[in-house]
């Protein structure tokens, strides 16, 4: 609870000084939230005590309050961060022998493995609730907490070394034709890359749960994710298996 506390204290003292547009009123509803399921794992573990279930309900309260305040940092330190490093990381590619644009059109060709690599991606967020749930209902307590602060602190690593040296990904570098776009069916696409180099210039604008992007390209917050749910899931052998499959 302090731990997202503090980093909610220090987004509210930031916007304040610096005049930042932020969406209180939606971002004051995920602190209700957040603090409900706080108490309700508070009530379980002193008043009522059922260990598993104020784990479960208790990490879940901390991920909505730290991603919540981790997210509205992220979108300030733009106004801090240094020089964007997407062409370096671009160059670093070619060394070796990676051609993104070409890998991209290659995998339009082929649906059926796009689809698997889309739902995979997309199964990240509900892997998370998965695994709070899980080692919750199995008592593995310690580890559910490990988790989640250790999701914690992988965005908070993330973020530090993007606010140093940001990028936003190799969409921001490359345009992709309207043909292959049409085939990927991404959700980001250059138009969206270079809103993000303009955000880096001109500020973050108004900061909202609805308008917040994904802006970090390097280093990747998703290969951290799913590295830490290989890891925990490791516990759960009817799981692991299939986990260790869709994040590899």
């Amino acid at each position: 609870f302090s731990f997202s506390a503090a980093i909610g204290l220090a987004d509210c003292v930031w916007a304040q000084e610096a005049g930042f547009a932020v969406t209180g009123r939606a971002y004051g509803e995920l602190a209700l939230a957040a603090g409900l399921f706080f108490g309700a794992g508070y009530i379980y573990a002193r008043w009522r005590p059922e260990p598993r279930l104020a784990a479960m309900l208790t990490g879940t309260g901390f991920l909505i309050g730290f991603t919540a305040a981790a997210s509205v940092l992220n979108a300030m330190l733009v106004t801090v961060a240094g020089h964007r490093i997407d062409a370096v990381l671009a160059r670093a590619d070619l060394a070796l022998g990676l051609h993104w644009l070409q890998m991209m059109q290659a995998v339009a060709g082929h649906p059926g493995q796009l689809w698997v690599l889309q739902f995979a991606y997309g199964l990240l967020l509900p892997e998370i609730a998965l695994a709070v749930i899980v080692l919750g209902t199995l008592g593995r307590i310690a580890s559910l907490y490990r988790f989640v602060l250790a999701v914690a602190i992988g965005a908070l690593i993330s973020i530090f070394i993007w606010t140093l040296v940001p990028s936003f990904g190799a969409m921001s570098v490359y345009a992709i034709d309207p043909t292959t776009i049409a085939k990927l069916h991404v959700v980001t696409d250059g138009a969206y890359g270079q809103a993000l180099v303009r955000m880096l210039h001109d500020g973050p604008g108004l900061i909202a749960p609805d308008e917040i992007k994904g802006m970090i390209g390097f280093p990747s917050y998703h290969a951290v994710l799913a590295l830490l749910l290989v890891w925990y899931f490791r516990y759960v052998r009817w799981l692991r298996w299939p986990v260790m499959a869709l994040n590899v």
